[in-house]
Formats: C-alpha cells, structure tokens, sequence
C-alpha cells in the first residue's frame, strides 16, 4: 500500500514545516509541478538577520494572529518557496503550492502572479482578499484536511 501524492506532500509539509525559525506559527510551504516537488519553504527571516528563534523573543508577542506584520523579519514560507525557485531558475508556472496555512493577501498576490494555479491548505487563515484574489485570477482552492491521510493508492505511481 502506497500514500496518496496527496498524503505524501502533506507529510513532507509538516517536515518543512519543522524547519521554521518563528517561535509563534510553525508555517510551511511546498511547490509542486507533475507530482515532484521543485521547492520548499518555511517562515523565517532572511538568512543573513537573527530569527526570532535567535534573538529568543517574538518581535509580535502580543499582536492579534494576522496584525503587525510589518513588524515581523519572516517571510512567509509560500514566498520562501517562490524565492528559492527563482534562485534555482525554475519556474513556478504551472505548479501547485501545498501550504500549512490558508495563503494571507500579500502570498496570494504573490502566488497568482507567479503563475502557479492551485492551492492546498492544512489551516483556515482568516483572509477575503485572499479568497478574492484567488477567484478573480481563476487559482484552484482546496483545504487538505477534505481527504484522509491514511487512504492509500493501490498502484499509482
């Protein structure tokens, strides 16, 4: 009995997932294109500045989930993964994104013009624009948690 593609990138997902620096939201990201996964993300800030995880202390302790962003050094992990592709010089066109988190506006922006054309969640984020964005740019939406990690394929490959 084999995974799911579906419940194999999840399980991957919580891996990157892992990697991330944020000592409030463990995010991750996973960019896929023809059942292989060309990049991967976490939050986290930029290489070159301390995390969070460094310093020992959320720079937003105390903002609601969603607020103060701009007080925050992490880029959001579907950006990371986008990022990390543009470095490799891969494409994003065509690719699906696999993310922990329902994108917020500014990854969704970010997604759409980057041409990838389906999203996959594990958790709501609270966000209209997002939904928005998504719509009007025709960009396929679906929560992960709809199908069961433990349903097996029987020889898909």
């Amino acid at each position: 009995m084999r995974p799911t593609w579906e419940s194999y990138f999840v399980n991957i997902l919580n891996v990157v997932a892992s990697r991330s620096s944020c000592l409030s939201r463990k995010c991750g990201a996973i960019l896929i294109k023809e059942n292989r996964i060309i990049a991967t993300g976490y939050n986290g800030a930029p290489s070159a500045m301390p995390s969070c995880y460094c310093l020992g202390k959320c720079l937003r302790e105390d903002s609601p989930a969603g607020k103060d962003l701009d007080q925050c050094y992490a880029i959001h992990a579907e950006v990371n993964a986008i990022i990390q592709c543009s470095l490799l010089g891969i494409s994003c066109k065509g690719s699906w994104i696999l993310s922990t988190n329902y994108p917020c506006s500014w990854c969704a922006r970010i997604i759409a013009q980057a041409g990838i054309t389906k999203v996959g969640y594990l958790r709501k984020y609270p966000s209209e624009l997002s939904r928005d964005i998504f719509k009007r740019c025709r960009i396929d939406v679906k929560c992960m948690k709809e199908f069961d990690l433990q349903k097996q394929d029987k020889g898909s490959a």
